[in-house]
């Protein structure tokens, strides 16, 4: 790589990047942040109306899109031959899907159908896109994985199921790095704290003192930066995993939470 400095609008020129989940949250913005530094995309989500919307919105940087649920692994393969095979190429992979059950609570009071829908689509949905993806990233000779986790994944999480997917997706992530770091194919993870997303509001309308719009107050200021996050951020730190300037940083789990951690 250039010793010469990049550019942001170009830091993603000519990858094509797969993101899941973009249709909303952390996956909108982060389809948002790869479009911007120039990146081809092929989005998918499980909804199809604010997926093309998404699509309409960001223009030419979208090359294909479809919806797609994730959890359903022959809904994954048909991605893979309409969305991805016209284009013949695959440089960077961004699994940003999840979900997060409000019953998913006590194990005592757990209904086997929340365990086993949120692992569903939190780990066999980024196993059924990883593993589809990775021929193509074989195939160009290199490319980036970010799974997208969660930092109740570091932490005790009040959620049983939600915290052993995203547990489940860390510790995948490694696996993976080292069965394809000799292909040039790189896997980090990226674990955010408290994002303004929709799933985020639905939680802190559970929490006590918040409602479906207004987060609650200790969920919002919790942390060194005293604020909740942007999906952006999350998006900006997965793009400096996909592109060449993290080419030596590969089975890490990369924490980004304005400082909720250390607390």
């Amino acid at each position: 790589m250039s010793s010469a400095l990049i550019d942001p609008s170009t830091r993603l020129r000519d990858k094509t990047v797969l993101i899941t989940g973009a249709a909303s949250g952390i996956g909108r913005g982060t389809a948002r942040v790869f479009a911007a530094q120039g990146a081809r995309l092929v989005v998918t989500d499980v909804n199809g109306a604010a997926l093309k919307t998404l699509a309409d919105e960001l223009g030419d940087s979208v090359v294909a899109w479809q919806e797609t649920d994730v959890s359903d692994e022959a809904a994954v393969a048909r991605l893979f031959e309409d969305a991805v095979a016209p284009l013949g190429r695959l440089d960077g992979v961004v699994c940003s899907h999840g979900i997060l059950d409000l019953e998913d609570g006590l194990l005592e009071n757990h209904a086997t159908e929340v365990f086993e829908r949120t692992l569903r689509v939190n780990l066999f949905g980024d196993y059924f896109v990883v593993r589809g993806a990775i021929p193509w990233l074989k195939e160009a000779g290199r490319g980036s994985i970010v799974l997208i986790s969660s930092l109740a994944s570091l932490r005790t999480p009040s959620s049983i199921a939600y915290g052993a997917s995203k547990g489940a997706i860390n510790a995948m992530a490694k696996t993976i790095s080292g069965q394809y770091a000799r292909h040039g194919i790189r896997c980090n993870v990226v674990c955010p704290g408290s994002i303004e997303t929709p799933m985020f509001q639905r939680a802190s309308a559970k929490h006590a003192g918040g409602t479906a719009t207004t987060p609650s107050r200790d969920l919002a200021t919790m942390g060194h930066m005293g604020r909740i996050g942007h999906p952006e951020d999350i998006g900006y730190a997965a793009a400096f995993l996909v592109s060449d300037e993290s080419g030596f940083i590969t089975a890490t789990v990369q924490v980004v939470d304005g400082g909720v951690g250390q607390h």
